[in-house]
């Protein structure tokens, strides 16, 4: 309600409060119009997570772990939700490949805006060719398929790995047209939480989970195994040892996060496939960073991600050197602090492993490098970097805890000492902007 100061006998003010005018009828239908396209959006929605029962809009699968009550939904299509759609591999993927080939559809569109002078074959014609496909066909076949057609033409086999490395804007100028902090996707951890099938633990577990983001829809690697060099999962350690990614994920519209894992078996003969995923992440238009936790079960396994959307972030890539002394095995972690916002899943005390040495000797080459497993996260500008390291001197001494702390920057370099007692190490940090162009100065993944 609006307040009116009206003159008054005498000179006197008073305030006279009035009421605000009645709205049209043509914006009250205006309004009405909003609500149904709204409701139409949501029952759309709803529908095509009815037409199977392995596309949810929010993540409710049957026998695995719950999300935590705490978590906050996710934002997309303008809907308040959790925008979590999975393929579970044994069922008719009738609804998924819709949504999948919709993405495929318009990415499609993008690229011959690019090329314009090269004739494409219509979105129209990719649609037919999906829907054409026998729906109980291999997933993994069926998303192969579906990538060859829209992006085999512009970023070459399905099987290639990004070429873009990380670092890209550390020492050269970033272009101001596309470098920028960018909304991204940051991986925590990755985790087998539930197996069926009769298997057992422990587990013998080689294969790849891979994410695609729209930089150059190539396969940024997260965890890479192979069957000589399996992990053994067991049940009081279920988390995968991640190896990426190699640069930032950047998430401005639908990424792909791709599963393909494998338990080994005493021969190759016996081998079964542990999980088949292709899990696409819509988009959010959410301004806070936040954390959410997703679970998806294919072929004979429920795998657990724990995931966040941070919001306005640089790319850091971290670098730890000895300077002093020696260490036995030890961890090392990131934490990548942001601001705080009341009501929102925050990310300040998710762990970011770096490298977990267990019970061997920490791997380090003549000068000293510590060979990290993983060494790019993302943080947002308005937060902080602290790096910490858990080091053990010899293999049945007491662990020694030293922690650094980082302000984040558009470029160059961040350096601090690291101080765990009976050892000093270099942390170093480069900094850099994300870029959507993919056709920007960069640096080859080695």
């Amino acid at each position: 309600m609006e307040t009116v100061v009206a003159m008054v006998r005498g000179g006197r003010r008073k305030e006279k409060p009035v009421r605000q005018p009645k709205k049209t009828k043509a914006e009250l239908e205006d309004e009405k119009a909003e609500r149904e396209d709204l409701d139409r959006r949501f029952e759309e929605y709803l529908r095509l997570s009815a037409m199977a029962p392995d596309v949810e809009v929010v993540v409710k699968e049957e026998g695995a772990l719950p999300p935590s009550a705490d978590e906050e939904p996710q934002d997309c299509f303008g809907l308040d939700l959790c925008a979590i759609i999975g393929m579970k591999g044994e069922e008719k993927k009738a609804a998924a490949r819709l949504v999948l080939d919709a993405w495929l559809a318009e990415n499609n569109a993008r690229e011959r805006e690019v090329l314009k002078a090269e004739p494409m074959e219509p979105a129209a014609n990719n649609r037919r060719k999906v829907e054409e496909r026998n729906e109980d066909s291999d997933p993994e076949q069926w998303f192969r398929d579906g990538w060859a057609d829209s992006w085999s033409r512009f970023h070459g086999a399905y099987e290639d790995t990004t070429k873009l490395g990380p670092m890209r804007f550390t020492d050269d100028p970033a272009p101001e047209w596309s470098a920028l902090p960018r909304s991204t996707l940051q991986v925590f951890s990755v985790k087998v939480a539930g197996i069926r099938g009769g298997l057992r633990w422990p587990l013998d577990v080689f294969g790849n989970i891979v994410v695609r983001d729209s930089v150059d829809f190539n396969r940024n690697i997260i965890f890479n195994r192979s069957r000589d060099s399996c992990q053994t999962l067991t049940e009081e350690n279920q988390c995968l040892a991640l190896a990426g990614p190699t640069r930032g994920v950047v998430w401005c519209d639908t990424i792909i996060i791709e599963a393909n894992l494998t338990v080994k078996g005493t021969t190759e003969s016996e081998d079964k496939d542990l999980s088949v995923l292709a899990v696409p992440l819509i988009g959010s238009n959410n301004e806070d960073s936040r954390l959410f936790r997703c679970y998806e079960t294919s072929k004979l396994s429920t795998l657990g991600f724990t995931l966040g959307h941070i919001a306005g972030s640089v790319e850091a890539t971290i670098f730890v050197r000895l300077i002093n002394g020696s260490c036995f095995g030890g961890k090392f972690s990131a934490f990548a602090a942001g601001i705080r916002h009341r009501k929102v899943k925050r990310i300040h005390n998710e762990e970011i492993v770096l490298l977990d040495s267990g019970r061997e000797k920490v791997p380090n080459d003549d000068n000293g490098e510590i060979q990290l497993s993983r060494r790019v996260v993302s943080v947002e500008t308005g937060g902080v970097l602290k790096i910490k390291a858990c080091v053990r001197k010899t293999s049945e001494s007491d662990k020694m805890v030293g922690e650094l702390v980082f302000r984040p920057k558009k470029a160059e370099r961040s350096y601090g000492v690291l101080d765990a007692g009976f050892c000093k190490m270099q942390v170093t940090v480069a900094w850099s902007l994300m870029s959507l162009d993919g056709r920007c100065k960069y640096i080859a993944s080695q």
